[in-house]
Formats: structure tokens, sequence, C-alpha cells
């Protein structure tokens, strides 16, 4: 379920930063080259239901843009992620401290 929501994220991401309505094909392009093996199937299935939770919008051949409501839901999870992300690198650098007696 988390995969699932992190590659709808991602896809979110991809559509919001391309400024106009973006492709399928061109999705999976651009999920490719940020390092995301995802299919162009799999993206279509995204996108469906990422259209029936009102995330974003369709228009026929030209692709999706992302609605108010697709910003809103990046923003929410971008807030959720700060604090895993804080922790993750406390963590690190934890683990590179060198502890000596002296």
């Amino acid at each position: 379920m988390q995969k699932k929501c992190e590659k709808k994220l991602a896809i979110l991401n991809v559509i919001k930063e391309q400024n106009d309505y973006v492709s399928s094909g061109k999705i999976t392009r651009l999920l490719a080259i940020g390092g995301a093996d995802i299919s162009e199937r799999t993206v279509r299935l995204y996108l469906k239901e990422l259209d029936e939770e009102g995330l974003t919008t369709p228009n026929g051949k030209k692709g999706r843009m992302i609605t108010q409501d697709g910003l809103a839901e990046l923003q929410a999870a971008k807030v959720v992620q700060k604090p895993g992300y804080l922790s993750a690198k406390i963590d690190q650098m934890i683990y590179r401290m060198n502890l000596t007696c002296r």
C-alpha cells in the first residue's frame, strides 16, 4: 500500500512539474529518468485512479493535468515526509559518529 501511494505521488509530482497536459508515455519516460521502474500500463492504471479521486483531470489524447486537490495532496505528503526525513538524517549522523575515550 505504501509503495502504491509513493508511485501515485511520484506521478502527481511529474504532472505538476510539466505545467501542461502530460501523456502516460511521457510520464513513464520522466519517471524512468528519475530512476523509477514502472510500466506505461501501470502509469495509466494509476492515472485512472487519480482521475477518480479528483487529483488529476484528463483531456483526451493530450494527457492529464493536476487539479487543486492534487496540489494539496502533494503538499500534505511533503509535510508528512519531513519528520521521517529528519529522523533518517539524525540516524545517519549517529551511525557516523566516532566515540573515543580520552
